[in-house]
């Protein structure tokens, strides 16, 4: 198991609001992100669950999270100007064609 860091609910907002402040700059402020308003929020939830996924394990009994990576490179994510090759999307594989 990875070193991890169980969060108590101050910090795991505190989180979840760099969270959010990483999502909106690479939705909307980073080189190349989408011009309409809808794409821009797809983006976001887009980059917002795939950060939640990678940065928290969330208990709903307590209320809290656990970190599971260094939350030094979340602040970077909120003030840097191109989309990191680690949170783009991968293609998703064609569907197959369905069997009669």
């Amino acid at each position: 198991m990875k070193n991890t860091i169980k969060l108590n609910r101050e910090e795991t907002n505190r989180i979840y609001r760099d969270i959010n402040s990483a999502s909106y700059n690479l939705a909307n402020n980073v080189k190349g992100s989408p011009t309409e308003p809808e794409a821009r929020k797809a983006k976001y939830y887009e980059v917002q669950n795939t950060l939640r996924k990678a940065y928290l394990s969330y208990d709903r009994v307590s209320k809290t999270a656990t970190l599971l990576k260094s939350a030094k490179s979340l602040e970077a994510l909120k003030s840097t100007k191109t989309f990191p090759k680690s949170l783009e999307a991968t293609p998703k594989a064609s569907p197959k064609s369905k069997r009669i």
